[in-house]
């Protein structure tokens, strides 16, 4: 039932907080895995700011969580019950704060991951009982997390909304939805849910797409 007791190395959950937990454990756990996933150099410091209704729940599991997340992705060994020490031996400084009201969402998981050249911003948020992303890197996206998915940084620029769906269709990839989030500076980043998982080689050809600037292969 998701009940943790008389442990000794991972913060408990009573029978009270467990169906509480639940949705928030899976959304730490999926959130982890997309900072993870798309960061790709060391890790320096991570910013977790818990909003709204989910502040004022036993968060220790759902740091835990995060971090075991993220770090699982370079570290097979990593898990939720040893993920706060392997980020402490690694250095990493692990930062949580909390704030009574969320943006808006009832409850909102904000996560600041700091690298040697990257500073990655991303939220999460549960919606009619599903997991989604609604932010990354500062901008609006309302992204349902699936299997495979597809994470694109890139200009904003005419075309190349077109150039990712031929690509995508002459290599008989299908596009079951399509998130776009942008900025008035000319930011922008695209989540995508695929019908089935794509090679390394076509990420290499999204790669050279024009305006395009970081690809990665998601997997939750």
């Amino acid at each position: 039932n998701d009940v943790i007791v008389n442990s000794i190395n991972v913060s408990p959950i009573t029978l009270e907080e467990a169906p509480k937990l639940k949705p928030f454990l899976d959304l730490s756990l999926n959130l982890g895995k997309l900072g993870g996933q798309v960061i790709d150099t060391n890790i320096n410091e991570i910013n977790i700011i818990f909003k709204g209704e989910v502040s004022v729940l036993n968060t220790k599991p759902l740091v835990s969580t995060i971090l075991s997340g993220i770090l699982s992705n370079k570290m097979e060994s990593v898990n939720l019950i040893n993920s706060s020490i392997v980020a402490k031996n690694k250095n990493i400084d692990v930062i949580t704060s909390y704030q009574d009201k969320a943006n808006n969402y009832e409850s909102e998981i904000f996560i600041n991951i700091v690298s040697e050249n990257k500073n990655f911003n991303y939220a999460g948020a549960i919606f009619a009982n599903k997991a989604r992303i609604i932010s990354i890197s500062n901008m609006h996206i309302e992204a349902e997390i699936s299997n495979s998915m597809l994470y694109i940084s890139n200009d904003d620029k005419p075309g190349f909304i077109g150039n990712l769906g031929t690509l995508l269709g002459n290599k008989k990839v299908n596009i079951a939805t399509f998130q776009l989030g942008r900025t008035a500076e000319g930011d922008a980043v695209s989540m995508l849910e695929l019908d089935q998982p794509i090679s390394n080689e076509l990420i290499a050809l999204l790669e050279k797409l024009p305006n395009v600037k970081q690809v990665k292969k998601l997997v939750f």
